[in-house]
């Protein structure tokens, strides 16, 4: 006698949450993209009036296709490079020929790249795929206060000049040490002090007194990013001229410096100093103390920025905001790592409003003694970023806080995030 067979019922696909969290974490890059895009939006729309410096990059990137060039660097207002001019050139044009904002594009294009940035930035320090980190850490920056203060300002180049020198500090420590020369004469192109971004090159492996061979090609590759950022002003050097050195600053607070030369200008000599003094620093954060080595490719930049800042004529409220954006990519890489509690990282990404904010609660000499004393303990904390970020979980264990679970989600071959 024949038995009946039961033909098994395939399982509806599942719809829920699950595949909404599998669907977001896969395409990552382009929510950040659209999230990004997004806010730059929003943030200018909801502008008063549009910043001055966003105008006038747009209108020296738009002329740079034109037949006058070389010419845009005669207005020494204008200080941000060659290759930041010519990366959102496109867009100014576009902007032209629709009859639209040339800054509302840009602040878009600009907005949407830094999340993807700092995304893929996040991964190559993490060395493998972590979905839920890189989107989180996107999602931080692209959200947040200090990056509607640069689009506020239209001032995309520091956030383009920071991250280039962390990737350069990457290719750096994997050994394509010219392809990291290449980037720190990007970043410079992008703003002169990115230059003060060669101890990137430092973290080679080799102690910061090493033999005269490793120093003969450090000295190489040093001249190669001088070489790269002297490519990119050369046309404007020759068929015109530039006028970048010709703007003047004068000492105000709340800058540290303004201390002890309230007032006076600025001249390029302490420019001199400034830079050397950044520089030195970033030699040391990259070749000495306890920080891990993989962490100092975030570090040196941080602590460039950091460093320049003590001694800078004055401080513009987007100032910070590099070094926010570059500890956001290097503390989400150590939550993907394990190294720190998420919660940590949360409650540092959202302590970011309040440290730029601090810089200009208070004025005249109680504001600059103010911001010297938190630069510098930035920069502590940053010397001590693994002591820093395990007392801040002790403290956090200590309130009764319960332990979150990590973030765990992988992406397979297929794409399908578990």
């Amino acid at each position: 006698m024949a038995t009946a067979t039961s033909t098994p019922v395939p399982a509806a696909p599942s719809i829920g949450r699950p595949a909404l969290t599998s669907r977001l974490l896969q395409h990552r890059l382009l929510l950040l993209a659209v999230v990004g895009a997004a806010f730059g939006a929003v943030t200018s729309l909801l502008l008063t009036a549009v910043a001055q410096d966003a105008v006038l990059f747009a209108d020296a990137a738009q002329q740079l296709l034109t037949g006058s060039g070389t010419e845009v660097f005669t207005d020494s207002r204008l200080q941000v490079g060659p290759v930041y001019l010519l990366a959102i050139a496109p867009l100014a044009a576009l902007a032209g020929a629709l009859g639209t904002s040339g800054p509302l594009l840009v602040a878009m294009a600009c907005s949407a790249a830094v999340g993807v940035a700092v995304a893929l930035l996040v991964r190559r320090l993490v060395r493998r795929p972590s979905p839920a980190h890189e989107l989180a850490a996107g999602l931080a920056v692209v959200c947040s206060v200090p990056l509607h203060v640069i689009s506020m300002g239209g001032h995309f180049e520091e956030l383009a000049t920071v991250l280039l020198l962390v990737a350069a500090g990457l290719l750096a420590r994997s050994g394509h040490g010219r392809a990291a020369a290449v980037l720190v004469g990007l970043a410079a192109g992008c703003k002169l002090w990115g230059l003060l971004g060669v101890p990137v090159l430092l973290l080679d492996g080799a102690p910061l007194v090493a033999a005269w061979r490793t120093q003969l090609l450090r000295c190489r590759r040093t001249g190669l990013a001088v070489a790269t950022v002297g490519a990119a002003y050369a046309p404007f050097v020759l068929l015109s001229h530039v006028a970048t050195f010709e703007h003047s600053w004068l000492v105000a607070h709340p800058s540290p410096f303004a201390l002890v030369a309230a007032g006076s200008e600025f001249s390029f000599g302490l420019r001199v100093v400034q830079g050397a003094f950044a520089v030195t620093v970033g030699a040391l954060l990259a070749t000495t103390g306890p920080a891990r080595a993989l962490d100092r490719v975030w570090i040196v930049p941080a602590g460039v920025c950091l460093s320049r800042l003590l001694l800078d004529p004055f401080l513009q409220d987007y100032y910070l905001a590099p070094v926010l954006v570059c500890a956001a990519v290097g503390l989400w890489a150590r939550a993907a790592r394990g190294e720190d509690d998420v919660s940590v990282v949360v409650l540092a990404t959202a302590a970011a409003p309040l440290l730029l904010a601090s810089t200009f609660v208070a004025s005249g000499p109680v504001g600059a003694a103010w911001c010297a004393a938190l630069l510098l303990g930035l920069l502590g904390a940053l010397w001590r970023v693994d002591a820093v970020c395990a007392q801040a979980s002790k403290v956090r264990r200590a309130s009764g806080a319960s332990t979150p679970q990590p973030m765990s989600c992988s992406v397979s071959a297929t794409g399908e995030a578990s």
